[in-house]
């Protein structure tokens, strides 16, 4: 959701517009459902192969320059850190009685070690997994060798992760594992920034010439294989470190990735609907913050729409609708306040 690009690409921000669109979808489907497995096949690695992409890594040579690079993404995190904190304190905790001191302790806890409050693992783990693709990105000239290196970390990690997770981690344990993941994200989302990185070049470069029967053929082959394969991968869910089968959630996170991409150029070349994606992207932080946590979904919108006696399935259409109609609302009138406040405390580090 956050790229490190000096002029902004218009294709690569409808895709971030998609993505946001499938993170909201994610967090309403119920967890057993095709769609939700299908959408979390590839949902998450699309932003950080999109960071990839739009990432110049001529230039940064040292931990300094990449936390300078990614300064306003980690005062992004802060911020963010401090309104979901406001809220547990004032709302969960004093109002609704729904956590204690111990949960506010753990939100403390989260956000030193970068682990993050429920959605906000993405800000940390976007900005340490770009660090370490960087590092790995130096280690030779071969993009082979390069993405052989990611791959090998990659694995490693997936593999692990399983059997970790599957842990007693209750309690004070709790200490070690929100740390112990919080590495394992970025170092496993490294690859995809990585990949990222190497097909950088041949991506905006199809951009700038794309045809739109070549792309419609490609987008749709790849929809097509990613619904033949979806399954393959597993349960994936990378704020928790389940990873699936690593093998085809690679695959998954490619093919959504390319056909995310294809459906963005035709969107592009649309007007309207491109310009609403585009919209979507360019907020796309800002409404992955405020979606799913401020109460607006499940307090408000889901309570309203179950009280009308509806069907499962026009609850979930209609509740999907309104947050996207809602986060359009909060996009317009509050992103840009927000923003200014970010950018303010990001100039003055």
């Amino acid at each position: 959701m956050n790229g490190n690009s000096s002029k902004r690409i218009a294709v690569i921000d409808i895709a971030k517009g998609i993505g946001i669109l499938l993170v909201i979808a994610g967090h309403i489907l119920p967890r057993e459902s095709a769609a939700f497995l299908f959408i979390y096949s590839f949902h998450m690695p699309l932003f950080f192969i999109l960071i990839g992409i739009v990432t110049d890594i001529s230039g940064q040579t040292g931990f300094k320059a990449f936390l300078a690079a990614d300064k306003k993404l980690m005062v992004s995190y802060v911020f963010w850190s401090l309104a979901f904190f406001v809220f547990d304190a004032v709302v969960r905790c004093l109002l609704q009685g729904y956590i204690g001191l111990s949960g506010l302790f753990w939100d403390v806890w989260q956000t030193m070690v970068l682990f993050g409050i429920n959605v906000l693992w993405f800000l940390p783990t976007a900005a340490l997994a770009k660090m370490t693709a960087g590092w790995i990105y130096r280690i030779g000239k071969s993009p082979l060798c390069r993405l052989a290196v990611g791959s090998a970390l990659f694995i490693c990690v997936s593999m692990v992760s399983t059997p970790i997770g599957k842990l007693n981690w209750a309690g004070m344990r709790q200490l070690v594992y929100y740390p112990l993941i919080a590495v394992m994200r970025a170092v496993s989302m490294s690859v995809y920034i990585l990949l990222g990185m190497t097909v950088s070049g041949k991506v905006k470069g199809y951009l700038q010439k794309a045809g739109v029967v070549k792309t419609a053929c490609c987008t749709a082959v790849s929809i097509i294989l990613l619904l033949l394969l979806f399954r393959c991968a597993g349960e994936i869910d990378i704020h928790i470190m389940r990873m699936g089968n690593w093998y085809a959630a690679v695959l998954c996170a490619v093919l959504g990735t390319a056909a995310v991409l294809g459906i963005s150029i035709l969107a592009d070349k649309s007007g309207g609907p491109g310009r609403f994606l585009q919209f979507l992207g360019n907020h796309s932080l800002f409404i992955m913050a405020t979606h799913n946590y401020f109460e607006i979904r499940e307090g408000i919108v889901e309570q309203l729409l179950f009280k009308l006696g509806l069907l499962p399935a026009a609850v979930i259409s209609l509740e999907f609708l309104c947050m996207v109609g809602i986060e359009w609302i909060l996009c317009v009138c509050c992103a840009p306040v927000t923003d200014k406040i970010i950018r303010k405390m990001a100039a003055k580090i």
